[in-house]
């Protein structure tokens, strides 16, 4: 028990320190998700840090393994069903993105996590939601985040990155969806140039 434990501080402390790469993260994170894989934590960020790498099957599977766990609807658990929609329209599955999201839209109590899902569909504008999240960073870091990804998924890679620069003047730099969308605007615009 000891050593398992040690380990997982060793592995915990290379999440933390800033100079990890990002492939050095997801490993560690791979290595915790082996000796404790039911970590919701571990999960979650399983499946940005594979979206990040383009891994979406990878991502997908972390994160519909995160929604298959019992519980309440916590922020983490919004997070992932606004992602799995975004995922399944950015690998072309356009039908099954939609009619997942419209069944997140059906069962989610929080307001503005149905916001960003309305939004998403195209039932509310992103100026509204702009007023809602107010100065909130968390609400405006998921919110472009999730319009960033919903727009790399319609092609619109020009509309992805004003999304992401959005996210990212958040300045919650400790969330998986500022990383996520730091690295998409790096990689959109390695492609672009």
């Amino acid at each position: 028990k000891e050593s398992r434990r040690s380990e997982l501080a060793a592995l915990r402390a290379e999440l933390q320190n800033p100079l990890t790469s990002l492939k050095g993260r997801r490993e560690a994170l791979e290595k915790i998700s082996e000796e404790v894989p039911d970590n919701g934590d571990v999960l979650v960020g399983l499946a940005f840090f594979n979206g990040t790498e383009e891994q979406w099957d990878k991502a997908l599977t972390y994160t519909r393994a995160f929604l298959k766990r019992s519980g309440r609807q916590s922020a983490s658990r919004l997070r992932m069903g606004l992602l799995e929609a975004e995922i399944l329209r950015y690998i072309g599955k356009r039908e099954e993105a939609r009619a997942g999201l419209e069944a997140y839209t059906r069962v989610t109590r929080d307001s503005w996590f149905r916001s960003i899902s309305e939004c998403l569909l195209g039932k509310r504008n992103v100026e509204s939601l702009k007023k809602e999240a107010g100065m909130r960073p968390e609400n405006l870091v998921t919110l472009y985040t999730a319009l960033g990804l919903w727009a790399e998924g319609s092609g619109e890679k020009e509309r992805a990155v004003e999304h992401y620069k959005e996210a990212l003047e958040s300045l919650m730099d400790t969330w998986h969806e500022f990383e996520f969308a730091r690295e998409r605007l790096k990689r959109l615009r390695q492609h672009s140039g």
